[in-house]
Protein backbone atom coordinates (compact mmCIF):
# COMPACT_ATOMS: atom_id res chain seq x y z
CA UNK A 1 0.00 0.00 0.00
CA UNK A 2 1.34 3.45 -1.06
CA UNK A 3 2.21 5.67 2.10
CA UNK A 4 -0.24 8.84 1.69
CA UNK A 5 1.75 12.01 1.46
CA UNK A 6 0.63 15.02 4.04
CA UNK A 7 1.43 18.79 4.36
CA UNK A 8 0.94 21.33 7.27
CA UNK A 9 -2.11 23.57 7.32
CA UNK A 10 -0.85 27.57 6.31
CA UNK A 11 -4.15 27.99 8.45
CA UNK A 12 -4.49 26.05 11.39
CA UNK A 13 -1.04 24.17 11.30
CA UNK A 14 -2.79 20.26 11.46
CA UNK A 15 -1.48 17.90 8.90
CA UNK A 16 -3.71 17.60 5.90
CA UNK A 17 -3.38 15.06 2.54
CA UNK A 18 -1.17 17.33 0.07
CA UNK A 19 -3.76 16.98 -2.49
CA UNK A 20 -6.42 18.12 -0.24
CA UNK A 21 -8.59 20.75 -1.60
CA UNK A 22 -10.16 22.10 1.62
CA UNK A 23 -8.34 21.81 5.55
CA UNK A 24 -10.25 19.01 7.34
CA UNK A 25 -9.39 20.62 10.59
CA UNK A 26 -9.96 24.42 9.82
CA UNK A 27 -12.35 24.33 6.85
CA UNK A 28 -10.21 26.84 5.45
CA UNK A 29 -9.62 26.11 1.07
CA UNK A 30 -6.17 25.01 0.31
CA UNK A 31 -6.38 25.37 -3.10
CA UNK A 32 -5.73 29.12 -4.43
CA UNK A 33 -8.65 28.19 -7.48
CA UNK A 34 -11.28 27.70 -5.20
CA UNK A 35 -10.73 29.99 -2.28
CA UNK A 36 -12.69 32.67 -2.04
CA UNK A 37 -11.30 36.73 -2.68
CA UNK A 38 -10.36 37.97 0.47
CA UNK A 39 -8.33 41.07 1.60
CA UNK A 40 -5.71 39.48 3.12
CA UNK A 41 -3.16 37.75 0.23
CA UNK A 42 -1.37 35.31 2.60
CA UNK A 43 -2.69 32.58 5.11
CA UNK A 44 -2.30 33.59 8.42
CA UNK A 45 -1.28 30.69 11.20
CA UNK A 46 -3.90 30.49 14.00
CA UNK A 47 -3.05 31.53 17.61
CA UNK A 48 -0.24 29.53 20.07
CA UNK A 49 -2.62 27.26 21.92
CA UNK A 50 -2.82 28.58 25.57
CA UNK A 51 -4.43 26.81 28.77
CA UNK A 52 -7.67 29.17 29.71
CA UNK A 53 -8.48 26.33 32.57
CA UNK A 54 -6.92 23.49 34.12
CA UNK A 55 -8.39 21.25 36.82
CA UNK A 56 -9.24 18.23 38.65
CA UNK A 57 -12.68 17.15 40.41
CA UNK A 58 -13.12 18.12 44.13
CA UNK A 59 -12.82 16.06 46.65
CA UNK A 60 -16.23 17.15 47.84
CA UNK A 61 -18.20 15.66 44.85
CA UNK A 62 -16.60 12.44 46.75
CA UNK A 63 -17.53 13.11 49.95
CA UNK A 64 -20.56 10.67 49.98
CA UNK A 65 -18.26 8.10 48.51
CA UNK A 66 -15.72 9.10 51.50
CA UNK A 67 -18.25 8.58 54.40
CA UNK A 68 -19.77 5.44 53.05
CA UNK A 69 -15.96 4.23 52.42
CA UNK A 70 -14.95 5.66 56.25
CA UNK A 71 -17.39 3.86 57.56
CA UNK A 72 -16.52 0.81 56.72
CA UNK A 73 -13.19 1.18 56.87
CA UNK A 74 -13.58 1.54 60.33
CA UNK A 75 -14.36 -2.40 60.39
CA UNK A 76 -12.60 -3.57 57.81
CA UNK A 77 -9.19 -2.17 55.70
CA UNK A 78 -11.60 -2.00 52.49
CA UNK A 79 -12.95 1.08 53.80
CA UNK A 80 -9.28 2.47 53.94
CA UNK A 81 -8.47 1.03 49.98
CA UNK A 82 -12.01 2.45 49.00
CA UNK A 83 -10.80 5.90 50.12
CA UNK A 84 -7.55 5.60 48.67
CA UNK A 85 -9.08 4.37 45.14
CA UNK A 86 -11.45 7.59 45.66
CA UNK A 87 -8.21 9.89 46.12
CA UNK A 88 -6.18 7.86 43.30
CA UNK A 89 -9.29 8.57 40.81
CA UNK A 90 -9.29 12.42 41.62
CA UNK A 91 -6.01 13.06 41.65
CA UNK A 92 -5.49 10.84 38.38
CA UNK A 93 -8.63 12.57 36.49
CA UNK A 94 -7.38 16.16 34.74
CA UNK A 95 -9.52 18.60 32.76
CA UNK A 96 -8.43 20.93 30.25
CA UNK A 97 -9.67 24.12 28.21
CA UNK A 98 -7.34 25.67 25.62
CA UNK A 99 -8.44 28.44 23.11
CA UNK A 100 -8.35 26.01 20.77
CA UNK A 101 -9.61 22.57 22.86
CA UNK A 102 -11.14 20.72 26.08
CA UNK A 103 -10.03 17.57 27.11
CA UNK A 104 -10.11 14.95 29.99
CA UNK A 105 -7.61 12.67 30.55
CA UNK A 106 -8.94 10.00 33.58
CA UNK A 107 -7.52 6.74 34.74
CA UNK A 108 -5.62 4.92 37.64
CA UNK A 109 -4.47 2.15 36.39
CA UNK A 110 -4.98 2.83 32.65
CA UNK A 111 -5.62 6.50 31.39
CA UNK A 112 -8.64 7.48 28.85
CA UNK A 113 -8.21 10.39 27.07
CA UNK A 114 -11.41 12.42 25.29
CA UNK A 115 -10.90 15.62 23.25
CA UNK A 116 -13.60 17.80 21.26
CA UNK A 117 -12.07 21.14 19.24
CA UNK A 118 -13.93 24.42 20.18
CA UNK A 119 -14.72 24.99 15.99
CA UNK A 120 -16.84 21.24 16.43
CA UNK A 121 -18.63 21.83 19.99
CA UNK A 122 -22.42 22.20 19.21
CA UNK A 123 -23.53 22.07 22.86
CA UNK A 124 -22.57 23.50 26.18
CA UNK A 125 -24.70 22.32 29.35
CA UNK A 126 -24.23 22.48 33.50
CA UNK A 127 -25.72 20.37 35.91
CA UNK A 128 -25.39 21.17 39.60
CA UNK A 129 -27.45 18.85 42.05
CA UNK A 130 -28.65 20.25 45.44
CA UNK A 131 -25.18 19.44 47.56
CA UNK A 132 -23.45 20.51 44.60
CA UNK A 133 -25.37 23.66 44.76
CA UNK A 134 -24.32 24.15 48.44
CA UNK A 135 -20.65 22.98 47.62
CA UNK A 136 -20.11 25.19 44.48
CA UNK A 137 -19.14 22.97 42.33
CA UNK A 138 -21.29 21.27 39.19
CA UNK A 139 -20.68 19.36 36.02
CA UNK A 140 -20.39 20.97 32.19
CA UNK A 141 -20.78 18.60 29.65
CA UNK A 142 -19.85 19.39 25.82
CA UNK A 143 -21.39 18.09 22.40
CA UNK A 144 -20.42 18.07 19.36
CA UNK A 145 -22.34 17.30 16.02
CA UNK A 146 -20.73 14.26 15.14
CA UNK A 147 -22.52 12.39 17.85
CA UNK A 148 -25.93 11.76 19.75
CA UNK A 149 -24.61 12.28 23.39
CA UNK A 150 -21.88 14.21 25.65
CA UNK A 151 -18.33 13.50 24.46
CA UNK A 152 -16.72 15.50 27.36
CA UNK A 153 -17.51 16.11 30.93
CA UNK A 154 -15.63 17.63 33.06
CA UNK A 155 -17.70 16.50 36.58
CA UNK A 156 -17.61 17.77 40.02
CA UNK A 157 -15.51 21.01 39.50
CA UNK A 158 -15.74 24.31 41.07
CA UNK A 159 -17.81 27.33 39.21
CA UNK A 160 -19.35 25.16 36.73
CA UNK A 161 -21.61 27.98 35.21
CA UNK A 162 -18.25 30.04 35.19
CA UNK A 163 -16.55 27.80 33.24
CA UNK A 164 -20.01 27.20 30.84
CA UNK A 165 -20.14 30.63 30.19
CA UNK A 166 -16.34 30.71 28.99
CA UNK A 167 -16.51 27.82 26.97
CA UNK A 168 -19.78 29.17 25.25
CA UNK A 169 -18.28 32.25 24.99
CA UNK A 170 -14.81 31.23 23.43
CA UNK A 171 -17.11 29.05 20.97
CA UNK A 172 -19.59 31.98 19.92
CA UNK A 173 -16.16 34.00 19.36
CA UNK A 174 -15.09 31.83 16.36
Amino acid sequence: MAEQETKECPFCAEIVNVNAKKCKHCGEFLDESIRPVSNTSSPQKSAPERIIWEGTPSHLHFLGDHIVWGIIGCVTIIGFLGNLYIFLKTKSTKYKFTNKRLSTEMGVLSKQTAEVAIKDIRSVNSKQGLFERLFGLGTVEIGTAGTAGIEVSFVGIPDAPKIKDQITQLKNDL
